[in-house]
């Protein structure tokens, strides 16, 4: 890859590849023309062979395995009541998105998404353009956090690349829970190092406008190409069941 190159990015379980994960490789392939990474977590699930498909197991990462042998106990991870304070549901993105050393324009996508139509250079732009540095997916309705099922990360900024590490540093040193319970997750998270990363506003694409809903995606320019199958209901729908 060179720093000019988009690429994108996900993670899933056995259970989540076995659920929504193939679909989404299998829609990705059909219509983008870029490399996509994915990040297995658990046993490395059967290979979809393509010269744009690479695959790293998460499990790998040092970091992420200290901080699940540290803090997977009920202290910092809630049940249903607390939806946001289950830390180590909601590490696996972090871990995957801040991987060190990485360049160029990376896209991260839930592993539950589809695409339905093809993604040429001038979508990739209008995903994250050339002159930003992130693009997001804000909220300010009753949802206050961006959903960060897409994330645009422009690091070929210096600026990007150390705020990325402020998001895996947040984990590795336990600051996270620092915070209060209800920001024990990624979107909170990457709110929170966007706001300390010193990138200006005119650098920040937020794609959905300030889309009020708790799915910003149909009324983002992704809509038109990526459906999120967020949630229980939409995730029956899409594939029959759900992933605990």
């Amino acid at each position: 890859m060179t720093t000019n190159d988009y690429y994108a990015v996900t993670t899933f379980s056995q259970a989540g590849f076995q659920c929504y994960g193939r679909n989404f490789i299998e829609t990705f392939l059909g219509n983008w023309d870029i490399d996509l990474i994915c990040h297995y977590e658990g046993k490395e699930p059967p290979r979809l062979s393509h010269s744009r498909l690479l695959w790293e197991s998460l499990d790998a990462d040092k970091d992420r395995a200290d901080f699940i042998q540290k803090y997977s106990g009920p202290a910092y991870n809630f049940g249903p009541r607390y939806p946001n304070a289950q830390a180590v549901r909601f590490c696996h993105k972090v871990f995957a998105v801040t991987v060190p050393k990485r360049e160029g324009r990376m896209l991260w996508i839930d592993a539950d998404v589809e695409t339905f139509a093809p993604v040429n250079q001038a979508a990739l732009h209008d995903f994250l353009p050339l002159d930003a540095s992130l693009s997001f997916l804000g909220r300010e309705g009753v949802i206050k956090y961006s959903e960060c099922g897409f994330v645009g990360y422009n690091l070929n900024d210096p600026k990007v690349v150390a705020m990325v590490a402020e998001m895996r540093k947040l984990y590795v040193t336990g600051d996270l829970f620092k915070r209060r319970r209800n920001c024990w997750h990624d979107s909170a998270t990457f709110d929170w190092a966007r706001g300390r990363s010193g990138i200006s506003s005119q650098q920040q694409v937020n794609l959905t406008r300030d889309e009020n809903g708790i799915n910003p995606w149909p009324c983002s320019v992704l809509g038109k190409y990526m459906r999120h199958n967020k949630g229980i209901a939409p995730k029956i729908r899409a594939y029959g069941g759900v992933v605990d």
